[in-house]
């Protein structure tokens, strides 16, 4: 039947997406530490979570060309 084969095919695309999605750290114990210097090159570092939030709600920067859109939704109310 060829709709099962569809179903059982998108069974395991499924499964996958599930498992890729599973948060994962691997560290190792000097770098689990909280002072520890994670890995990092010329271009990229590795970062725990806690400093990619901070980071994050530093960059709440807007593009001064897209600043009105900003509140074009508060507008039509």
């Amino acid at each position: 039947d060829e709709g099962m084969d569809f179903y059982e095919d998108l069974a395991d695309v499924v499964e996958d997406n599930i498992l890729l999605q599973i948060p994962m750290q691997v560290l190792s114990v000097d770098e689990k530490r909280d002072d520890a210097v994670m890995p990092s090159g010329d271009d990229w570092s590795v970062i725990r979570e806690e400093q990619l939030q901070k980071n994050n709600h530093k960059k709440d920067n807007i593009d001064p060309r897209l600043a009105k859109l900003k509140n074009f939704f508060d507008e039509d109310k």
